[in-house]
């Protein structure tokens, strides 16, 4: 496992908790002087070449034998061709719980000169005994493999090199946030989510007539309400429930085509929750173009805050940086707040819910927030997140994933936002083959 500047390892436990690997798997290796151009890679500017007869790169599904779609790329962050990773990346998330097969052939270096395997992989390829029990014990398993690409139209004698792996399962992936998402509303059952309004504000601008903030209480299942908490799991491998709940704050806007002043009957809004962007805070739906949205389109939004990567998270987040062996903090309150996204949702719909309440009513006590149906909209982190929220989502089956992002592990890298943490990240961690491959590990936690 890589290790940081201290010399302190990733440990292995919670990946050990996985049956296999990212569904967005970024693949690795090390081929000295190898030229991707020359070679004839696919990039990511031409997929498709991913799955012509010949391509030198490719990933095998086990079963079907069809080839996955990817590209490849070199580390563009590393500083030196010595230490810098061939990168293999599904364009299409990987199929859960299946086995692939990678393969890499005719690989050249820039004068276009084939690079040779290593003396162990072709001893395997050539069926050259090594005399070493311990590799010997291995080469049933490669002949499997070399039968497997030669039924997917890749033959053995050209490969440089050749390896197998499985994607984690859905229910690896899924079962810790949908036990929580069932377990919390059976708990919740008919009853709305408790609440407290602690803030109403008037005549906000032409747009906004009024805010609301406020908390509610949220089916905690990890051990600490604050940064840096983890789950407890039980001997089923899920999330314990905590005698206590978590608190969640809110932050309401009511658009001017629902509440024009403070005498104006009410026109019901449509409802809908909001996500906000990396590290943020809920505060960000009161950003301009929510406001614009709320108003033209006579919505009421309502936000909480993705606890483990909001504004909140941002001491802890560094702390990770340092050592990824942290991670798990971050993830785990991410589930967290997903179940805070679900119960804010309910609060919106429910009878016994912000309706309820004066601060979400007219001067006559008519409610503003139309009942009928809620929606979810959210942009950049809001986007990425938001799919997980559409996915296990009872509430809502209609939302909005604005300017959304893929698996962090591809994204970070690409993002400008990734320019100030990776000032922390690649200190801690000056083995620059460890840095994407301690990225690639940490998304087997995040797809969670």
């Amino acid at each position: 496992m890589p290790s940081n500047l201290a010399a302190v390892p990733i440990q292995p436990g919670d990946y050990n908790l996985n049956d296999g690997f990212s569904p967005g798997a970024s693949l690795m290796l090390h081929v000295p002087d190898v030229d991707l151009s020359q070679t004839g890679a696919a990039p990511i500017t031409d997929l498709a070449r991913t799955l012509d007869p010949g391509a030198p790169i490719v990933v095998v599904n086990a079963a079907t034998l069809a080839h996955h779609l990817v590209w490849a790329e070199l580390d563009a962050v590393a500083t030196s061709a010595a230490t810098r990773a061939l990168i293999i990346r599904p364009a299409v998330n990987l199929a859960e719980g299946t086995r692939y097969v990678v393969a890499l052939r005719q690989l050249k270096n820039a004068g276009g000169a084939v690079i040779a395997p290593g003396a162990d992989f072709l001893a395997y390829r050539d069926g050259v005994p090594t005399g070493d029990p311990v590799k010997e014990a291995r080469r049933a398993h490669m002949e499997d493999l070399f039968t497997t690409l030669a039924a997917a139209g890749v033959p053995r004698g050209y490969l440089y090199l050749a390896w197998d792996f499985t994607v984690a399962s859905m229910r690896s992936i899924s079962e810790r946030l949908l036990f929580m998402r069932d377990d919390a509303f059976a708990r919740l059952g008919s009853a709305a989510p408790g609440f407290t309004v602690t803030n109403v504000e008037n005549d906000l601008d032409t747009r906004i007539y009024r805010r609301v903030t406020g908390t509610y209480q949220v089916e905690r299942y990890v051990n600490s309400t604050m940064a840096g908490a983890r789950f407890t799991l039980g001997p089923d491998g899920l999330p314990v429930h905590q005698a206590t709940p978590q608190p969640a704050s809110f932050i309401c806007i009511i658009p001017r085509a629902a509440l024009p002043n403070a005498t104006d009957p009410a026109t019901p809004a449509r409802a809908s929750i909001y996500g906000h962007g990396l590290l943020g805070s809920n505060d960000e739906v009161g950003a301009g173009n929510v406001r614009d949205m709320a108003n033209e389109h006579n919505f009421v939004f309502c936000a909480t805050k993705w606890i483990g990567m909001a504004d909140e998270d941002v001491v802890n987040a560094i702390g990770i940086l340092q050592n990824l062996g942290n991670f798990p903090t971050l993830t785990d309150r991410l589930q967290q707040a997903m179940v805070d996204q679900l119960f804010l949702a309910r609060l919106m719909i429910h009878p016994q819910g912000f309706a309820s309440d004066p601060a979400f009513q007219d001067a006559a006590g008519t409610a503003v927030i139309d009942r009928s149906a809620v929606f979810y909209d959210g942009n950049s982190q809001g986007g990425i997140f938001g799919g997980t929220v559409m996915a296990v989502a009872q509430d809502i089956i209609r939302g909005v994933l604005g300017v959304p992002g893929m698996n962090y592990s591809l994204l970070l890298t690409r993002s400008t936002d990734f320019a100030l943490y990776s000032a922390i990240l690649y200190p801690a961690y000056p083995n620059e083959f460890h840095r994407p491959l301690g990225l690639a590990l940490i998304q087997m936690l995040w797809d969670r």
